[in-house]
C-alpha cells in the first residue's frame, strides 16, 4: 500500500507495525504527517504485507524529489514527475527510511524491497525510475540491491555502549584530561543558581521548534534551504510513550536548551538538541553537559547503548563514542 500522507489515510496498520517493532517515534504516521505539512516535496508511506492480506512485513517512507505536493508546489495543468525517489525517515535524515518485522529474515526482506520498488514506480511517475537509499547501516546491504548502483559511504553514527555501574565508573574509564573537563562542565552547571534542569515528558512545542531551528541554522547550508520542524511536530513527539526531554531552563523559567531523547526500553536515542542563539542566552557548557547527563540516564536506567546520531564525531569521541558505519545506495530501478 502506497499513501501520499497528506492526501490519503495512513495505511491500515502502519501504526501497529510501527508499536509492536519498537520503531522510532520518526515513524509514526502522526509525525510523519506533521513534518510532511511544511515539506518541499511530496513522500510516501508504503506498508508491504504477506501475500493474501497477511500482517505486515516491512515499511518504507520516501521523498520524491521534484515532485511536489498537489495543490501547494505544482502548478495547474501540469503533470509532475520526480526526478529521484530518497528512501529515508523524514525529516529525521539521520535514519534509514526501511523497517522490518524482526521475525523475517533476509530473504523476505529483501523480497519486500523488491516489492517495495515495484510499488513506487507508479507514484513517482515514469520518468522518476532513479532511487537513492540513504543511511544504510551494515544490516541492510544483503537485502537492498546494489547491481547497477552506486555505494557511498556516508557519515557514521557515533554509538556508546552500556559497561559501567554507575557515572563514577563511566568517568574513571576517560582520559585523565577530557575527564577532569568533564567534571569542571558538570559542576559548573550543576552548581549554577541561574540554571534548573529536568527530565520531562513533554516540552513547549513552539519552543522546542524555536530553538531546534537555532541549532540547524547554525551548521546548516545556506545552498540548500529546507523548512524547520513545524510545532506540531515536537507536540505530537511529547504524545508517545518513550520521548524524554532533558530541559535546562533560566531562573525566569525559560527554556534555554533542551535534549529530545527517544527510549525504547533497551537503547537511548538522541533526536535533537535545540539551544538558544548568541545574543538570546545561550550557555555554552550545556551542550557538553547534556551527554553527560544522557550517559547518567543510559547507566542508571541500564539501557543497553546510546545513540547519539552523526556529526560532531570528534566531540561525541571525547565521551567514548565509537562510529557505526552508514552507506548509501544510489542508482536506477
Amino acid at each position: 500500500m502506497v499513501v501520499d500522507p497528506l492526501i490519503g489515510p495512513v495505511p491500515e496498520g502502519w501504526d501497529e507495525f510501527v508499536r509492536d517493532q519498537r520503531l522510532l517515534p520518526v515513524w509514526s504516521s502522526r509525525l510523519l504527517r506533521a513534518a510532511d505539512w511544511c515539506a518541499q516535496t511530496a513522500s510516501s508511506m508504503v506498508l508491504v504485507r504477506e501475500s493474501g492480506g497477511g500482517p505486515p512485513v516491512a515499511a518504507f517512507h520516501t521523498r520524491h524529489l521534484g515532485l511536489g505536493h498537489p495543490g501547494r508546489f505544482v502548478q495547474p495543468g501540469r503533470i509532475p514527475v520526480a526526478s529521484l525517489t530518497e528512501c529515508r525517515t523524514a525529516p529525521a535524515t539521520t535514519e534509514a527510511g526501511l523497517a522490518f518485522a524482526r521475525a523475517t529474515g533476509e530473504p523476505d526482506r529483501a523480497e519486500a524491497v523488491r516489492v517495495f520498488e515495484r510499488a513506487i514506480r507508479a507514484r513517482a511517475g515514469p520518468g522518476g525510475r532513479a532511487i537513492a537509499y540513504r543511511n544504510l547501516l551494515d544490516r541492510h546491504l544483503p537485502v537492498v540491491p546494489a547491481a547497477g548502483r552506486v555505494k557511498l559511504r556516508v557519515t557514521p553514527r557515533m554509538v556508546l555502549t552500556n559497561q559501567w555501574p554507575d557515572l563514577a565508573g563511566y568517568l574513571a574509564s576517560l582520559p585523565g584530561k577530557w575527564r577532569s573537563q568533564l567534571r569542571k562542565i558538570r559542576d559548573t552547571v550543576r552548581t549554577d543558581p541561574s540554571l534548573r534542569f529536568a527530565v520531562a515528558g513533554t516540552i513547549d512545542p513552539a519552543e522546542a521548534g524555536w530553538l531546534a531551528e537555532v541549532v540547524r541554522n547554525r551548521y546548516a547550508s545556506r545552498a540548500v534551504p529546507r523548512p524547520p520542524l513545524p510545532a506540531g511536530y515536537f507536540a505530537e513527539l511529547g504524545r508517545l510513550p518513550g520521548s524524554r526531554f532533558l530541559t535546562y531552563r533560566d531562573g525566569r523559567g525559560r527554556l534555554v536548551g533542551y535534549s529530545a531523547l527517544y527510549d525504547d526500553g533497551q537503547e537511548l536515542r538522541l533526536i535533537c538538541w535545540g539551544s538558544r542563539g548568541e545574543t538570546d542566552g545561550r550557555r555554552g557548557n550545556l551542550y557538553f553537559d547534556q551527554y553527560l547527563r544522557l550517559v547518567e540516564l543510559m547507566v542508571g536506567t541500564g539501557r543497553r547503548r546510546l545513540i547519539l546520531g552523526p556529526g560532531m564525531q570528534r566531540i561525541k569521541a571525547r565521551y567514548g563514542a565509537r562510529p557505526e558505519a552508514r552507506w548509501a545506495l544510489v542508482g536506477l530501478r
